[in-house]
């Protein structure tokens, strides 16, 4: 295709490029040969791609009016472009999100002939040629707990299908990704971020995992987790003991110790008291605990163990504290919300290779969840939890929906380290459960006998010794937790006044006074404004808050007042109340915390 249509192309790609960078490189060898927009039927303009047609030869128009589906939701992901007679014709609500894929760069050469590209929104519409920049969107901007609406065109689905099928589990994995990951923190979310506070004046004494970064480059590490397929390994792992890295979970720690395996690390990530999974173990004289800052303070204390701490990503006290306090600044994890991604985690920051996993099933391998233990009991949860995933041994194995999420993280970090360090080796030795896409799948005895070839003792040691020695003097965390005090203490006063002021509001609209409504609605503004002040560079208490943010997103919107007005306030009052009531709750956790907290690092 040439000629007249080459300077709109030009325009659209530009203003597309300014917008959407990325799609630079698939818009710059287009082979226009194989394009031709030729008239439809009806008079409308249709597309061949390859001698192919992308729409109705009849009518296009007609064609996207009657397959798209007329329902608007949050997010629209379209699997092909064509002409734009789909996209055209689907009715989004005015804050939807729209992502595109088009895997095949000459539809959107098209595209940008035909079309004018001012309804084009960058903020709410994405285009994307590639799939892995496609998942880096759904990561980035997957809302939670919306309802995603998929069309692939006629074209896409015959002459793509596998590119369509990996867009929607895409679409799949990252709705789940947020379900689960914002049920996890409604669940906990509160108590690892108190946890955090609680063991401040320990974890800022504790040397950091930054002094151990690389220190183990070339040494093979097995990640022993509590997954049913255990047991089978462990008299292999107990011959080459000195010859491993063992990076241990609590969980396993009594399974270890009745083989006589004594582990190098244990990896433990409860903010809770989870003493109870390594009590009396004798087998942990010599273990070096690795532990994030939110973990609970008991485990600091209990053991005189080297102890090493570390940051994670998703801890909202953590990013605080560290822009407060740059001393408390230490290495992220990249973690996948298990004590075991945790762990894989800091095999690969200290350089290990190969990383082998044993009991990794994430899946319910004799429709068990752990390895047998006293202490490990299986936790309970509903059939609609459950999932059906790729077996280690084919075919397909039932799992539950967070498990599936592990297997994401674990098949994301595979895609991700090789694509850095393609040579690294990367094996899933556990012989059960569920498949993991990236991990070379090798019994753990065939990997000892080509990898575990040296003693790992002295070379831990000196890593050890040295790492302590990097150890630095605890800062002083009293000036803004003392500031963290007094601004909570105002936000407790300001909640009682604001939901004082939406009762009244809520009385005065009820009694059709609008003058005195107005007056009402004036004052909750201004003291709105006073919340968003005082809660300015305070991301550590909008953790505190975040269930409540979640409750106010999913409010059921009222429907019988007098007018869409009305209707507005009513669900604005509403949605204070319950934004107020949460930081009401935060400030009774918060206060005797911080006090004892302050007083305590007084002392």
């Amino acid at each position: 295709m040439q000629g007249p249509r080459q300077p709109q192309f030009e325009h659209n790609k530009q203003r597309l490029i300014r917008a959407q960078p990325h799609l630079a490189k698939a818009l710059d060898a287009i082979d226009w040969d194989q394009i031709e927009i030729v008239p439809a039927r009806s008079g409308l303009e249709t597309l061949k791609i390859r001698d192919k047609m992308v729409h109705s030869s009849f009518d296009p128009l007609r064609e996207a009016q009657k397959m798209v589906p007329p329902d608007p939701q949050r997010l629209h992901v379209h699997i092909g472009l064509g002409l734009g007679y789909f996209i055209e014709n689907d009715q989004r609500a005015d804050d939807a999100l729209c992502v595109v894929y088009e895997p095949e760069p000459l539809c959107l050469a098209a595209f940008l002939c035909r079309i004018d590209l001012g309804w084009f929104d960058p903020e709410q519409v994405a285009i994307f040629c590639d799939l892995d920049e496609l998942e880096d969107w759904f990561y980035q901007n997957m809302p939670a707990n919306i309802v995603t609406r998929l069309f692939v065109t006629p074209y896409h689905r015959q002459h793509f299908p596998e590119q369509a099928n990996q867009a929607y589990e895409l679409v799949e994995k990252y709705r789940q990704y947020r379900a689960v990951g914002r049920s996890t923190f409604e669940s906990v979310g509160t108590t690892i971020l108190a946890s955090t506070l609680r063991s401040l004046p320990l974890t800022r004494q504790t040397p950091a995992l930054d002094g151990l970064v690389g220190s183990c480059k070339g040494l093979p590490a097995v990640i022993v987790a509590a997954g049913p397929s255990l047991e089978k390994n462990l008299q292999y792992l107990m011959a080459y003991q000195d010859q491993v890295l063992i990076f241990a979970v609590s969980r396993v720690a009594r399974s270890l110790e009745y083989y006589g395996i004594k582990p190098h690390f244990l990896v433990h990530i409860e903010a809770q008291d989870y003493r109870f999974l390594i009590e009396g173990c004798q087998n942990l004289a010599e273990t070096v605990f690795l532990l994030p800052d939110h973990c609970d303070r008991q485990i600091f204390e209990m053991h005189p163990n080297p102890t090493f701490v570390y940051n994670t990503i998703a801890n909202l006290a953590t990013t605080w504290l560290s822009e407060q306090v740059p001393a408390l600044k230490r290495i992220l994890i990249d973690t996948g919300g298990s004590v075991a991604t945790d762990a894989t985690s800091c095999a690969h920051i200290m350089g290990c290779d190969p990383i082998v996993l044993i009991g990794q099933d994430l899946a319910l391998t004799g429709g068990k969840i752990y390895t047998q233990s006293g202490t490990n009991l299986d936790f309970e949860f509903l059939k609609p939890n459950e999932r059906m995933v790729p077996a280690y041994f084919g075919g397909q194995i039932r799992t539950v929906n967070n498990y599936q999420n592990f297997i994401f993280w674990y098949q994301d970090f595979a895609k991700k380290i090789h694509k850095k360090q393609p040579e690294l080796n990367l094996i899933n030795a556990t012989e059960g459960g569920a498949h993991i896409r990236g991990f070379e799948q090798m019994p753990l005895l065939v990997a000892a006998q080509r990898f575990f070839t040296t003693d790992v003792r002295q070379t831990l040691a000196l890593a050890v010794k040295r790492a302590q020695s990097q150890a630095k003097s605890p800062p002083d965390l009293l000036p803004c937790l003392t500031l963290f005090l007094t601004r909570v203490q105002s936000i407790t006063s300001l909640s009682s006044t604001a939901l004082e002021q939406v009762e009244e509001a809520r009385k005065v609209m009820n009694q059709n006074r609008p003058e005195a409504l107005r007056k009402r609605l004036q004052q909750l503004d201004q003291t709105c404004q006073t919340y968003e002040e005082l809660n300015q560079n305070l991301t550590i208490f909008s953790g505190f808050v975040q269930a409540s943010l979640f409750q106010a997103a999913d409010l059921e919107r009222e429907t019988k007042t007098k007018s869409d007005v009305y209707r507005e306030i009513a669900d604005n009052l509403q949605t204070l109340q319950i934004q107020f009531e949460g930081s009401q709750k935060a400030c009774v956790l918060l206060q005797p915390l911080l006090t004892d907290l302050i007083a305590e690092l007084s002392a």
